[in-house]
Formats: C-alpha cells, structure tokens, sequence
C-alpha cells in the first residue's frame, strides 16, 4: 500500500488541462538547458509534456528512449519561469518520473546504484555511516555530539552527503564560521541520514516519503527546532517536500546563506580581511528558482569588503543557467553541454572567479572550464574575509 496522501495526485491525468495549454505554445523550447545541449525537441519541456500525453492517451510506449527523455530534465525549473501560460512544467515531468517508476520501467540503471547506497548505507556514495564521524575530527573548539550533556542546541547543523564525501572544506569552514559566531549547532555525525532528496528525484515516492517519516523522528528525538543547512538539494527537500508528504512543518530549514545575511544585518559578523575579487555569482536552481533564495547570498557578497561580483542581465536569478549536476549521473554528456553555457557567461564579463552556494554546482562549474576558472564556495569567501581561513587555490583537490 502507498504511503503517498492522497491529496498527493501524482497521476498523469493530473496534468491533463496544463498538457493542452502547453502544446499550443513554445516559448520554453530554446530556453530549456537540455534542449540547447541536444538541439532535440523530445528533450525539451514541451516535447517531454507531448510524450507525457501520448502515454495518457496510450499511443506511446515506455521505451528506453522514452524513459531517458523524462529523466533527461535537469530539474532546473527555468520552463516555469518563462512560461507565459504558467504552466508547471517542472512539476509535471516530476508526476511522469512517479508514473514510470510505479511502471516499473524507471528510474535508468544509471541511477540504481545511488539509491541502492541510500537504502542500504544511508548516503548516495556508499560510505561507511562511521566515517561522517571523520569530517570535523580534531578540528572544533567545543562539543557538538547531541550525546554530550555540555551540548545545549536545538538548532542542526545537517551537512548533507556530498559536502561531507566530497567537497569537504565548505562544511569544516562553515562549522569554523559558526563557532566563531557563537551560534551554538549541534552535528549528528554518523547519526546524520541522507535526506533522501535522490529518492524524490528519480520519481521514488515511496521510499522518500518513509525516509521523510524516519528523518524527522530522528530530529525530533534529538529536540531540533531548526536546521541550518549548505546543499540547496537538502535544503528544498527538508523546508518543503518533507513537509509536503508528512503534512506537517516541524522544523525551521535555514539555507547557510540565509543565516550568513541574518546575522551580518544584526552586525553580528566581523570581517577582518579583504577579499580582492571580481567574480560571477552563479545561482544553484535548487536555491534559487526552487526556493526563491536570491538576495541572501547577494547580501553576503556586498557585505564583504574588496570583493566585486557581477549579475549577467538574462542568466542570473530567476533566468540563471543551470549546471547539469542533477543529471550528471545518468546523462554526462548533456550535463556537460549544458554546463558550459555558466562558462560563457563568466567570459562575457571577464570573470575568472565564480561563487556559488551547491556542491553539484561547484563540481560542475570547475569540470566544464577545465579546471581553468576558479570556483569558490559562498562560505569559503566568508571565512577568507572573518580570517578564520585563506582561500585555497578555488580547485578540487
């Protein structure tokens, strides 16, 4: 039996009414990441919505083909954004992935592996839980164990998977930043769960909703009222589908950038350093379209003494490009393709640095240049200018 509310129609007729209004228009067709990466209309949102309503009308067969048309979407949100209509087209595709997956033919092998590490390790990488336990050892001043009685915080520093596997200065900063604030936080270490957001992704319903179900238990055993969070990812999926599914909004989701702003506003923050940079602000989809978080970052770059950053009319904000890192698993080539355009714009205003706020966008910002462009973190920027750390060469190591 599912574990989806029913108020939760996921079905394709759902979408019925939007498919009609969407075939008679267009305009999200050359503004779609994936179509300019593949110049093919299938892989555009109208030609996905087009396929969506042939299956419905059953003059379309579930193929491989098909199947890779709908997970090719890399969930950047932009066809909601230009849509005159209003359509959401996002949000459509989403129900089709649902749909394919209670079909049995979805999600792509290439994602089998990352959701089978879920289940059985609890993050996306496999790891060993254990080793999350590592991430910040010998490195904090004070206590951050929940177990420890000397630790008095309801507020959760979730670091999420790939910081904490992968790009693992952007957590140690910004844990670094926290203590020197005195904003008390507590870590869960190997404790911390995926926050199963791949689970909602490839069209998962069910396993993400009893993933939704055992996190939050989880949280509230610890006694967390919020969660301060760095991975957009993490962030849309505890402030807004956990509580889609479960019904109920236990905790408060504060993105780091969202604290970073609050806290510089109340003249909390010093900063000690300048940090002479002319750079780009890339927006990650996940914030910002998704979520609508556009000024806190904003307000943390212009806070920072020495450093410029620039806002490309047409590709920043609501319009930002998207970088192809929901798809990099199964689609590299598109992914790629479609990074390239965030360098384009670099170049367009000279910027040999760009800023962002997302693992996914990091990695794929620094693959698409080559590794030519550096790529920094918000909270690596905002630690550089507190002094807490220098920046280091904007590189993977």
């Amino acid at each position: 039996m599912s574990v989806i509310p029913e108020a939760r129609d996921e079905r394709l007729e759902a979408s019925k009414n939007e498919m009609i209004v969407c075939s008679l228009c267009g305009i999200c067709v050359p503004e779609c990441p994936t179509f300019q990466a593949t110049k093919l209309e299938g892989f555009a949102p109208r030609g996905r919505i087009a396929l969506q309503e042939l299956l419905m009308r059953g003059r379309a067969k579930t193929s491989q083909d098909y199947v890779d048309r709908i997970f090719s979407c890399a969930t950047c949100k932009r066809c909601n954004q230009v849509c005159p209509a209003k359509v959401e087209q996002f949000e459509m595709n989403e129900r089709a992935r649902a749909n394919l997956v209670r079909k049995g033919v979805a999600p792509p092998q290439a994602w089998v592996p990352m959701t089978e590490n879920i289940t059985k390790m609890g993050n996306p990488q496999g790891m060993p839980p254990k080793s999350r336990n590592e991430l910040f050892q010998g490195m904090l001043q004070k206590p951050h164990d929940p177990h420890n009685p000397h630790v008095k915080s309801d507020t959760l520093f979730f670091v999420g998977c790939t910081y904490t596997f992968r790009t693992q200065n952007v957590p140690r900063v910004t844990a670094k930043i926290l203590e020197a604030l005195n904003y008390p936080f507590m870590l869960l270490g190997e404790e911390e769960p995926c926050c199963s957001d791949p689970f909602y992704i490839v069209g998962m319903r069910d396993n993400f909703a009893s993933a939704a179900k055992k996190n939050t238990a989880l949280f509230k055993e610890h006694g967390v009222k919020r969660i301060v969070t760095i991975c957009p990812l993490c962030t849309k999926s505890l402030r807004e589908n956990y509580p889609s599914y479960l019904g109920s909004k236990d905790f408060e989701v504060l993105h780091i950038s969202e604290l970073l702003s609050k806290l510089i506003a109340e003249g909390r923050v010093k900063f000690k350093e300048k940090v002479p940079l002319n750079v780009l602000y890339h927006d990650p989809c996940h914030l910002g379209r998704h979520l609508g978080v556009f000024e806190p970052p904003r307000d943390v770059l212009r806070s920072i003494p020495g450093l410029k950053f620039t806002d490309l009319e047409g590709y920043s904000k609501e319009l930002a490009w998207c970088c192809g890192g929901a798809i990099r698993a199964g689609y590299p080539r598109i992914a790629s393709n479609v990074s390239d355009g965030i360098i384009e714009n670099a170049r367009k205003v000279g910027a040999d640095t760009i800023i962002t706020a997302c693992p996914m966008c990091i990695h794929s910002i620094m693959v698409a240049s080559n590794f030519e462009l550096k790529v920094y973190d918000l909270a690596e920027v905002t630690a550089a200018a507190m002094g807490i750390q220098k920046l280091g060469s904007g590189l993977i190591e």
